[in-house]
């Protein structure tokens, strides 16, 4: 998946096949993956707008909007798909529902929306936060803002989430607590409350990680818009 900023024009050329192949080969870590010979594509490239993160609140006055009605997945929170939590959370809150279904009675549908709402509804709020706060800060490096992702004392969110990932495969515990986290196996908490974890993902940012080497946008554009004027002049 490749995400631009919504004010970059000149890439919204990628939403073409041949203008997003050709962007991936000039990205050193996708290069290799579009690469013939190792896979071969399995659909049209599709594109993605105007995301917005979205909580619903079906519960007003301390009463349920309506009865019998149990939603779940994008139906209840929506956010960045970059972060998977749409089917996540669908099949987390479908075992949920059934177990308010299986130990409140069936006549008193006022109590199971209620108690299936309070039951999902604490670890959802935080993952929704999460996913704001890191769409935000996204949208404020695009524009060119520096984060320290190095540190816990400077910008968290980017720690724990771009800092941990980045160093996750030079250290055991920190892979497993870092893809339990992103898996929604965790609550945030775990990776918050743990001292020696962000310690230790401080000492391996400290000690430095080869910087991935990636076009800049103009010249990504550039080379996006010249593949399709080749597939114009061949088609």
């Amino acid at each position: 998946m490749l995400g631009i900023p919504t004010w970059e024009w000149k890439l919204k050329v990628l939403q073409h096949e041949p203008a997003f192949m050709a962007a991936c080969r000039e990205i050193p870590a996708l290069a290799d993956l579009v690469k013939p010979e190792f896979a071969n594509l399995i659909g049209p490239i599709v594109a993605g707008g105007g995301l917005l993160n979205t909580l619903r609140h079906y519960v007003r006055n301390e009463r349920p909007v309506a009865l019998g009605f149990f939603p779940l997945g994008d139906s209840l929170c929506h956010t960045n798909p970059a972060y998977a939590l749409g089917l996540t959370f669908a099949l987390i809150q479908a075992i949920d529902r059934r177990d308010i279904l299986s130990a409140v009675p069936a006549k008193d549908q006022e109590s199971q929306m209620l108690n299936y709402i309070a039951s999902i509804l604490p670890e959802l709020r935080e993952r929704f936060a999460l996913s704001c706060e890191l769409d935000a800060l996204r949208i404020r490096a695009w524009q060119g803002e520096p984060f320290d992702f190095t540190h816990r004392m400077g910008c968290y969110p980017q720690f724990m989430w771009v800092g941990a990932a980045a160093v996750a495969l030079l250290d055991g515990e920190i892979c497993r607590k870092t893809l339990r986290r992103i898996g929604v196996l965790d609550r945030l908490s775990v990776f918050d409350e743990d001292i020696a974890l962000p310690n230790r993902v401080e000492e391996l940012l400290a000690a430095g990680l080869p910087r991935a080497s990636v076009p800049p946008r103009a010249e990504l554009a550039r080379v996006a818009s010249e593949s399709m004027t080749r597939a114009g002049a061949t088609s």
